[in-house]
């Protein structure tokens, strides 16, 4: 059975960063390539597509006119959160770390200004180099103790529950029943 690798792109860095990974990937008999373009700058992704040749296999379409920072991230992570349930990958490749995504996350750069993730060890920093990229993900796809240990490390940005409790610590500083504010899981403790 071949291992599962999801790319996700949506802007013209991304697909410039990540093309001769998904090439390599491609390439690779172990390894089965499932690009996901989230496209949040359509003309620059499809630009940037259209010269490596990359076609998405899956497009989340999800740049609308106007969109604000905040929108776009809402749909970002609904959508790719979904994408994660329909395609259920074994790699994830991202050009930015992406820890919370319960997967061992290669990040293709020299430096980190975000070094959360390699210090928690659900990330690795492996470089630009295609070699070293694809030792990593064989190394991950051998090795299941160490890819169990990169994909169970508890996120270092947070549980996902900050806003029902930063609700509850509003409405219990308001004089407020922090019961009656449950979003979520998350409860005032």
């Amino acid at each position: 059975m071949r291992a599962k690798v999801l790319s996700i792109l949506g802007t013209r860095p991304e697909v410039i960063k990540l093309t001769p990974v998904i090439r390599a990937v491609e390439a690779h008999p172990n390894l089965q390539s499932v690009v996901c373009a989230t496209a949040q700058h359509r003309e620059m992704l499809n630009l940037a597509l259209d010269v490596f040749g990359i076609q998405p296999d899956i497009d989340l379409d999800l740049m609308q006119p106007g969109q604000q920072l905040a929108d776009l991230t809402a749909r970002v992570v609904q959508a790719v959160t979904g994408t994660l349930r329909q395609v259920q990958p074994d790699f994830l490749l991202v050009q930015e770390e992406a820890p919370s995504l319960g997967k061992p996350v290669l990040v293709m750069r020299e430096t980190t200004e975000r070094p959360e993730g390699v210090e928690a060890g659900a990330a690795l920093l492996v470089g630009t180099n295609p070699r070293r990229i694809m030792e990593e993900c064989e190394r991950l796809l051998h090795d299941p103790v160490a890819y169990a240990r990169m994909a169970s490390v508890d996120n270092p940005f947070g549980d996902g529950h900050a806003g029902g409790r930063i609700a509850n610590a509003v409405a219990h500083w308001l004089g407020g029943d922090p019961a009656e504010i449950r979003l979520g899981e998350s409860r005032w403790a």
